[in-house]
């Protein structure tokens, strides 16, 4: 029901004529190159690919953190550790693993969620004869990628306890 809710919704946002579009034009601040307009910053910062690549770099600075709480151990009282926060051996590790697997997890399911939807969509629209078989052929390929890629990450993934 909630996919049938879903698909209906995508339909209506997809088939609907009014034209919403987000204000991407404002600088953004921090030294970002003014030459880029905000539409391509838009797509590269926040897609998918991108959010991996900082899922890998947060796991990585975890486990920097990690290694950095075990050299602190031999001198720091555990009061200063419990002071510092997340220095206990079970959130380092089994908590960080977990947070880390759900954030990515989630990125990926919604994706596919999302390339299934599109797909379902772009069948109902080659039937009524509004794309064309290469729209309609290029929507699942892009659905069997995004499958495929919550696959490869099911099949990896592991919930610690």
């Amino acid at each position: 029901m909630q996919r049938l809710f879903m698909f209906i919704c995508l339909l209506i946002i997809m088939s609907s004529s009014v034209d919403a579009k987000l204000n991407l034009n404002k600088q953004i601040p921090g030294g970002s190159d003014p030459a880029r307009d905000g539409e391509e910053i838009y797509q590269e910062r926040f897609s998918v690919a991108n959010a991996l690549v900082r899922i890998r770099q947060i796991s990585s600075a975890l486990d920097s953190f990690t290694k950095l709480t075990n050299l602190s151990r031999s001198t720091m009282s555990k009061d200063e550790l419990k002071k510092i926060g997340n220095t206990a051996g079970d959130i380092q590790n089994i908590g960080f693993d977990n947070w880390i697997g759900g954030i990515e997890g989630t990125i990926l399911k919604q994706e596919y969620e999302i390339k299934q939807l599109k797909y379902e969509l772009a069948q109902e629209r080659y039937k009524s004869g509004g794309i064309s078989k290469e729209a309609l052929d290029k929507a699942k390929k892009e659905f069997e990628d995004g499958e495929k890629s919550f696959q490869l990450f099911w099949d990896k993934f592991n919930i610690v306890d």
